[in-house]
């Protein structure tokens, strides 16, 4: 968030993953419990470090969502709008205060986390992505089953 492999940058994240100034002051006791469950992607920005240039991935017609579970799997599923399956990535999701960090294969991605109700933020430290380096913000919310 998975969202299609040349994005896997953020689902690594988490969507996984998850970039920006508005999750720069994140929740300082969250705790992996806090955030257990299905989340739904509502904002996913993706903003080039160097240019500042910035992408809504939302509005680009990508739709995904990360299922957290209380032993730290998280499952990044994504597809754009033309796709008939979603593409899948498993990794791992860490919490320590308001840092995060999503391992999905061999990637690593760290970032600040914000839980707000049923509102989760991801925003990633700098990423390399194709020669550049990006930031990812992806706002998730709660879905109630």
């Amino acid at each position: 968030m998975v969202i299609p492999r040349a994005f896997r940058s953020w689902p690594r994240a988490g969507v996984a993953i998850l970039v920006s100034a508005t999750a720069a002051c994140g929740t300082p006791d969250l705790e992996l419990s806090d955030i257990v469950g299905t989340w739904e992607a509502t904002e996913i920005v993706m903003t080039d470090v160097e240019s500042s240039e910035q992408s809504d991935l939302i509005a680009d017609g990508i739709r995904a969502t990360l299922r957290i579970t209380a032993e730290g799997t998280v499952t990044s599923s994504a597809y754009w709008a033309s796709q008939e399956e979603a593409e899948t990535s498993v990794g791992t999701i860490r919490l320590h205060g308001d840092r995060f960090t999503v391992v999905v294969d061999a990637d690593t991605t760290t970032g600040t986390a914000r839980l707000r109700g049923d509102q989760l933020t991801l925003d990633s430290d700098p990423v390399e992505f194709f020669n550049s380096s990006i930031t990812l913000l992806v706002v998730l919310r709660r879905r109630l089953n």
